[in-house]
């Protein structure tokens, strides 16, 4: 796998989840917990819930932060937070197997944990007494809250995918700045003409994944596909020649082009990030995760711009990196549960994960108040919303033991042992097999 900076959303990269997945496989059916049509109401009881989530020292004083607010507000709920930034995954699969997970938690993969009846169904809390306006959220973002006709969530603050370029490497290549109507083909001329020298001395206009995650985007754009709206089947998807197509453009900007660094660079210069911050690399595409850190860089010129468009359908169909705060099926607090999913998930939490430098608010009133539509950095992530597709992981429950293939496989392609065009051909029936068998 490729080297690139993503911190607290590392969930959120790439679709693996292969020990989470083998854990509740040996559970053997439902997990524990109840539920009902009428969800119970908080009414001032002294509570103490568990909230977990996967983020370091540095996320947890602002969740501590936002979690004091919420106390203030409810001062009978005490909370006390878990975090555990290595092996998340698997710790909160082993609670909930055993009937003692936390209360609330944060997850991404949510049709993994509904098809084992691991959460709690929010739906008619939404509308119940102690009810949140489910039109108050960007309608893309909630959708990723959703499996079936369960709402299993309440947003988090997230991110689409934009560029990040580096105004000084275009100015001194004098190059124009990219604008959200350019297409692969002006991506390609600006970063031939920003890539140049070699070993320590070298500098790349663009960055590629081997991921299927980021790299998803780019096929929806083109018209592709690795599974199908369903996700019951990957064959006339992933082998359609749409997909063929973008990926295999895609893969010629290391192998051909020589446009995006490979393995043997970052050894000599470091990740991506490393390598934007230091001129090294002129545009990188990524979630808002490293912005903070961007600016906080002494000399390095900021912007960010739409990804590119295909200029073979004209379209742009961005990826949206989002995490839900679910209640867990086994809770005896639920009531209380419910309310603090509506403090994080609420106006107050996404204030401050945005301001935190996270994400973009789930919800455009906060959006507005913040003023990220106006700021001339923080206004295309704004732009990318209404792009957004809804990504593979959600449509299907072994995303888990699909994404490998698909990652085999295109690393297949970089190595020079496939084309793009024989490597979908032959990992399409592989990966049927696997959905069929879900």
């Amino acid at each position: 796998m490729s080297k690139q900076s993503m911190s607290r959303r590392d969930f959120l990269k790439v679709a693996g989840l292969t020990m989470a997945g083998t854990a509740l496989a040996s559970c053997g059916g439902k997990l524990p917990g109840g539920g009902g049509a009428n969800p119970p109401v908080y009414n001032g009881e002294k509570v103490t819930l568990r909230f977990a989530s996967w983020d370091s020292s540095t996320g947890a004083d602002v969740y501590n932060s936002v979690i004091s607010q919420f106390n203030a507000a409810n001062p009978n709920v005490t909370v006390n937070a878990e975090f555990t930034p290595q092996g998340y995954d698997d710790k909160l699969i082993t609670s909930l197997s055993a009937g003692n997970a936390p209360d609330v938690f944060m997850w991404w993969n949510l049709p993994v944990l509904t098809s084992k009846g691991a959460m709690e169904d929010l739906t008619p809390y939404y509308t119940g007494k102690s009810s949140l306006d489910m039109k108050q959220y960007y309608p893309a973002v909630f959708a990723m809250n959703k499996v079936g006709n369960m709402v299993v969530g309440t947003p988090d603050a997230f991110t689409p995918r934009a560029v990040f370029y580096n105004k000084k490497m275009f100015d001194d290549a004098k190059v124009p700045y990219p604008t959200n109507d350019w297409t692969w083909k002006d991506m390609v001329e600006m970063a031939k003409a920003l890539t140049k020298g070699s070993g320590k001395d070298a500098q790349f206009g663009y960055y590629v994944y081997s991921d299927t995650y980021p790299i998803q985007g780019y096929l929806w754009s083109n018209g592709g596909d690795f599974i199908s709206p369903d996700g019951k089947k990957a064959s006339g998807y992933c082998d359609s020649p749409e997909t063929i197509q973008a990926l295999d453009w895609y893969c010629k900007l290391q192998t051909e082009l020589h446009v995006a660094p490979t393995q043997t660079d970052f050894t000599t210069l470091g990740d991506s990030s490393a390598m934007f911050k230091s001129n090294r690399l002129a545009m990188l595409e990524n979630g808002r995760w490293p912005q903070s850190d961007f600016m906080k860089t002494p000399g390095l010129q900021l912007g960010t711009v739409l990804p590119p468009k295909s200029p073979n359908t004209n379209k742009l169909v961005t990826v949206l990196h989002e995490a839900s705060f679910c209640i867990a099926k086994s809770s005896q607090n639920k009531a209380a549960a419910w309310e603090l999913c509506k403090y994080l998930g609420g106006e107050a939490g996404n204030t401050a994960f945005a301001k935190a430098g996270w994400g973009v608010p789930a919800m455009p009133s906060v959006v507005t108040k913040l003023g990220m539509d106006k700021d001339p950095i923080e206004k295309t992530w704004v732009e990318a919303i209404p792009s957004g597709g809804l990504s593979c992981f959600m449509r299907t429950t072994v995303w888990d033991k699909v994404s490998p293939l698909f990652t085999d496989a295109i690393q297949s392609v970089f190595l020079g042992k496939a084309t793009a065009a024989e490597a979908m051909k032959a990992v399409a029936p592989q990966v049927d097999a696997v959905l069929a068998a879900a």
